[in-house]
């Protein structure tokens, strides 16, 4: 780890190496950041819970701050556990940031991919009159759009939530994944009956060329 370094406004700086480049360590007054706040918190953690591996499931927006923190454990000595620790990122989801203060729940969002999922039923009215339960088959297409999109998605990846797209009904999607599904049933429930037909069949044959058989043997 490099020198450590005295800045004009009272903050303390450390040169990591190269690539890493150079962190803060505090602030003017004394103030620590957010990294050094980690790696007390790690060393807490290794204390209290004296785990096997710790796992950081955070955005991959803070990549470098993860590297860096490792780097302080390791530097530090504590590199025999620190390699033990892993920074698991992924992408954000576009059109859903906390940030700008439009936070969008779970519940309201499978909300709506219920109504806009039974607004789209409605536009066939022969299927829809068939249906015994339309809010139920909204519901669980209207989840499979939204599971779908979000794990043929790369984990690590930003994607654009568009509803329009991950509610179509064709391509790689949930309600095409649940037609595509309930296709696959109702032909196997119809191999199914031709089976038994078959074999109802088969148990009469048998059962006439067995008598056949007899007659002959008893003739």
């Amino acid at each position: 780890m490099g020198n450590l370094i005295q800045a004009e406004n009272g903050a303390k700086i450390v040169n990591l190496s190269e690539d890493l480049g150079q962190v803060v360590i505090t602030k003017g007054g004394e103030v620590s950041t957010y990294l050094v706040r980690d790696v007390a918190a790690a060393l807490k953690r290794k204390d209290n819970l004296n785990f096997d591996q710790m796992l950081y499931i955070v955005g991959h927006t803070q990549r470098l701050h993860f590297k860096q923190l490792f780097f302080l454990l390791k530097s530090l000595g504590h590199g025999s556990w620190s390699e033990n620790c892993h920074h698991i990122e992924f992408g954000q989801v576009e059109g859903m940031s906390t940030r700008k203060g439009n936070i969008i729940l779970l519940q309201d969002l499978l909300n709506e991919a219920q109504h806009r999922m039974l607004d789209l039923m409605k536009r066939n009215a022969a299927k829809y009159c068939q249906l015994d339960d339309p809010l139920h088959t909204a519901s669980v297409l209207g989840l499979s759009a939204i599971v779908v999109q979000d794990l043929k998605s790369r984990r690590i990846k930003n994607y654009k939530f568009d509803w329009d797209q991950i509610l179509q009904a064709e391509g790689d999607t949930g309600p095409f994944l649940q037609y595509t599904h309930a296709r696959l049933c109702s032909i196997e429930r119809t191999v199914r009956s031709a089976i038994l037909v078959y074999e109802l069949l088969f148990q009469v044959f048998s059962l006439e060329t067995h008598y056949y058989l007899c007659d002959l043997t008893l003739s």
